[in-house]
């Protein structure tokens, strides 16, 4: 490829990365127009090359769209790590680097197809980009399903095949876009509005399942027991827990919060992960509350049930648990789940010994990793448990929705990111698991956003994000949310009963396509069709 091709083929790519990103909730209004258009410039810029430097043409597109939209991990280690920005800013480019292949395998896999048989974007690309989200190991997810998850109407489909089939849908317009630009830029009129004719099926369709669903979903539960939650968001630095007086200064206002919450008629509280701050006082064995006289006991001024997040530790044991616990309105201790899926170095330190380590980053933890899901149990209901990140882990919600759970309730600290793009972006992809399964999520998140999101995937309502590290101390946000209660083995999806469907669909499209269109091949490498 010549130079100056090559230029504008990586021009193009990055744009792509650019629209990405976009086009992805985050701190502004995402660009919902642009979730229609992400990937049509790295198809321009990959048709017609060659497999490696297709490769390299997505790797650009991912380093652009994950360098941005990840740029919060570079904020991250400067105030948290302790690194200096250059420093940062290599990890990041790191991260980057590893993640883009989300991009670059798709796209090498597209050119090698085309060159091979002649097959159309939309043929194979789709398939290819949607079997990678698939089979790509990453630490946090990179759907591309998430341009969406603002319009409940175009993720329906997740209830089918989950949020890759989503992804699947959206790679499928921009293909099918792509197509007929192509088509008629070579005045190939016929072709041309073939193309875009299947194309606008195609969303016609999934927008039209969307509003089906959502109609047939909001009229079963029209008649569901609704249980009102009382969300508080304490909007707590993590500086903060260690100042002095800071700790308690926490406890207060997330008691103050609760008791306000209780008066408007809550009748569940939630508070999020670690936010209660002196769990070395209550201990692995503890049974009940602290006594009444006690400074850190946990109700005061409130009644109602609650669940509690909080680091638990054991005597003698260097590592704690980051645990999420149900205290009854009689002031005892319940169920208690301690977090499965612990993040890498910043929960756990992989490969070298934890101390040590910890003796270079001060601010680093290692956590013992819980045993496995688990299931709340409080006021009759059955609520599925998160930490952190684990409701944006498609296949850990599943185990946990298996258990029979009527709810999924998330306790997360986001105060580490501020008020950047993460916070956003996590909201966003926890949406796709109350579709996949049809059960509504609360969400009590430390500083924002904190959330309830309906069976269908609305978010009913949310707060905003704080950074009182930066701001400085901030009180309490609340959020009262009527959740609609879905009992275990109502609202059964496809996706929750074949959950590998959609992925052996997509090894037979990619097969399909390249036996098929091998014999239609025109003498110059293009489809006739």
């Amino acid at each position: 490829m010549a130079r100056g091709r090559m230029l504008a083929a990586a021009c193009a790519a990055a744009t792509s990365g650019v629209l990405a990103v976009l086009a992805t909730p985050g701190e502004s209004q995402a660009l919902f127009a642009a979730s229609f258009f992400v990937l049509v410039p790295l198809l321009a810029a990959i048709d017609g090359a060659g497999v490696r430097h297709a490769f390299v043409l997505g790797h650009v597109t991912g380093m652009v769209a994950i360098a941005w939209g990840f740029s919060w991990i570079s904020t991250l280690l400067e105030r948290y790590a302790g690194l200096p920005g250059p420093a940062a800013a290599v990890v990041l480019l790191l991260f980057a680097a590893a993640f883009a292949l989300q991009f670059s395998i798709p796209a090498a896999a597209f050119a090698y197809l085309r060159r091979r048989s002649g097959c159309s974007a939309l043929a194979c690309f789709p398939a290819a980009f949607a079997l990678t989200s698939v089979l790509l190991p990453t630490i946090f997810p990179l759907d591309l399903a998430i341009v969406w998850a603002e319009h409940p109407r175009w993720i329906q489909l997740a209830d089918v095949g989950g949020v890759t089939l989503v992804t699947f849908v959206v790679v499928s317009i921009h293909a099918g876009i792509y197509d007929t630009l192509r088509a008629a830029a070579r005045r190939r009129v016929r072709e041309a509005l073939v193309r875009s004719a299947a194309t606008v099926l195609v969303a016609g369709a999934v927008a039209g399942y969307g509003t089906y669903r959502m109609h047939a979903i909001d009229e079963a539960l029209s008649d569901a027991r609704r249980v009102r939650f009382g969300l508080v968001q304490g909007n707590m630095a993590i500086e903060e827990v260690f100042a002095p007086g800071g700790a308690e200064a926490i406890l207060r206002k997330h008691q103050r919060a609760s008791a306000d919450l209780e008066r408007e008629g809550a009748e569940i509280l939630v508070w999020g992960e670690t936010a209660y701050p002196f769990g070395p006082w209550l201990g692995r064995d503890r049974t009940e509350d602290l006594p009444p006289s006690h400074p850190y006991r946990i109700r005061r001024g409130f009644s109602r049930p609650l669940v509690v997040g909080y680091v638990d530790e054991a005597p003698g044991d260097p590592f704690p648990w980051n645990t999420a616990r149900v205290l009854h309105e009689d002031g005892r201790f319940g169920d208690r789940y301690d977090k499965v899926y612990l993040l890498m170095f910043g929960e756990y330190v992989p490969l070298v010994d934890p101390e040590w380590f910890q003796s270079m980053f001060p601010t680093a933890s290692h956590l013992h990793r819980g045993t496995g899901p688990a299931v709340l149990r409080v006021s009759g209901l059955r609520a599925g448990p998160l930490i952190c990140y684990e409701d944006v882990l498609e296949g850990y919600v599943r185990e946990v929705a298996d258990l029979g759970v009527d709810v999924f309730v998330n306790l997360t600290n986001d105060a580490w990111f501020g008020k950047g793009r993460e916070p956003h972006e996590h909201l966003a992809l926890a949406v796709f698991r109350t579709v996949e399964h049809r059960r509504a999520m609360v969400r009590a998140v430390t500083t924002g956003v904190s959330a309830h999101i309906d069976p269908v995937g609305r978010i009913v309502a949310r707060t905003r994000v704080t950074d009182p590290a930066v701001e400085g101390p901030r009180p309490a946000d609340t959020l009262l949310a009527d959740v609609a209660v879905v009992p275990a083995g109502t609202l059964e999806t496809f996706y929750a009963r074949w959950p590998f469907a959609a992925p052996v669909g997509y090894v037979l499209l990619l097969v399909l396509s390249a036996r098929r269109r091998r014999s239609r091949r025109s003498p110059d490498g293009d489809t006739p069709t």
